[in-house]
């Protein structure tokens, strides 16, 4: 619509007013940038996007992003189950404490079932995250005023995730 890249087009709107210089994002054959992928931002950028998204949009008093966007983005609006799963088999493995995945498949014991927004997935303890590949995250905790960002290259993205749970989360 624009005739921009998206990182282009979100150079005056996010990256600036963020203090972020303008990041590497992977683009395809066609000059697009992926969207879903491949953007590249420093630790600190990431941190700045999680206090931007936390302060309802809001970053050094100026509204970035609008605040009704933010909700929306942050709430759950699809319901979301494992890798080759769908959510009726989800629902069958929830209801059933004979089964053997019982709970691994519980809401409090799986992040990966608490929904989707828009670019945000919905963790346990009522907190949000944008993920990035291989243990990136930008985990917003509204009702402990926190951001946690990490920058990781493991295979298991949920043991990191039960690791801030564990040990971050009860000393905030």
């Amino acid at each position: 619509m624009t005739g921009q890249k998206v990182v282009d087009y979100l150079d005056t709107r996010l990256w600036q007013p963020l203090g972020i210089d303008k990041p590497k994002w992977l683009e395809s054959p066609a000059g697009v940038n992926t969207g879903g992928w491949g953007l590249y931002l420093r630790t600190e950028d990431l941190a700045k996007m999680g206090l931007c998204i936390l302060d309802g949009g809001k970053f050094g008093g100026r509204q970035v992003i609008p605040a009704d966007w933010v909700k929306e983005m942050s709430a759950r609006q699809v319901p979301c189950v494992n890798a080759g799963m769908n959510e009726r088999q989800l629902q069958a493995i929830q209801a059933d404490p004979a089964h053997p995945a019982y709970r691994n498949f519980l809401p409090e014991n799986n992040d990966w079932v608490q929904g989707y927004g828009y670019q945000m997935w919905r963790c346990r303890h009522d907190a949000f995250r944008a993920d990035g590949a291989n243990g990136q995250y930008i985990l917003i905790l509204p009702d402990k005023d926190a951001v946690i960002v990490t920058t990781a290259h493991i295979p298991n993205m949920g043991q990191e995730l039960n690791l801030i749970w564990d040990y971050l989360l009860p000393v905030l």
